[in-house]
């Protein structure tokens, strides 16, 4: 039993004396979400995770560079999934998507016949209130970017954006099917 509780232990060492190597074969999958200390870190704590099968670990460093590179392709994957969806998104209607970018774009398809899914979203952002309405307006129509709105009507860019989150939870409501709740 004693000995159980020392099996994370060798891992352990494993990570502080190969950190180094761990960032090198973490370094061509960073990008602007993922840094290379995110790599590092979530490829230490799969292997601290599997700190079991250390005992039968011949080759640490090769070891911990393997199960670092492998983290970074999913996460290289898991990227290129999202964009291939951003595009399908985006040739789908570039005005929705220019409202709702990437994370919230699904928004406009809950709970709609993909029918005429552009047109659900149209007819409830003209129901807005006016501010919520302006923003919708500037964003499909002209163009505007966050930094651009909120120069255009005197308000901080994180007003935009919350009124950007009040406007879609609006739309979201209007075209959801079914009594309102959880």
């Amino acid at each position: 039993m004693g000995q159980e509780r020392d099996t994370g232990k060798p891992v352990a060492g494993w990570l502080v004396e190969n950190r180094t190597d761990m960032e090198v074969a973490a370094r061509p999958f960073a990008d602007a979400l993922h840094s290379t200390q995110d790599v590092v870190q979530k490829a230490a704590l799969v292997a601290l995770a599997r700190h079991r099968e250390a005992a039968t670990v011949t080759r640490p460093r090769a070891w911990l560079r393997r199960m670092t590179r492998n983290i970074g392709l999913q996460i290289v994957r898991k990227r290129s999934r999202r964009a291939e969806l951003r595009d399908a998104r985006w040739r789908q209607s570039p005005e929705l998507f220019k409202l709702f970018g990437d994370n919230d774009v699904e928004v406009w398809l809950r709970g709609s016949s993909q029918v005429e899914p552009r047109e659900l979203v149209l007819d409830a952002a003209r129901q807005l209130p006016k501010a919520l309405r302006e923003l919708v307006e500037l964003t499909l129509i002209d163009g505007l970017t966050d930094e651009e709105i909120a120069e255009h009507c005197g308000i901080a860019v994180t007003t935009v954006r919350g009124r950007r989150l009040r406007a879609i939870r609006a739309i979201r409501e209007a075209i959801s099917p079914g009594p309102r709740g959880r």
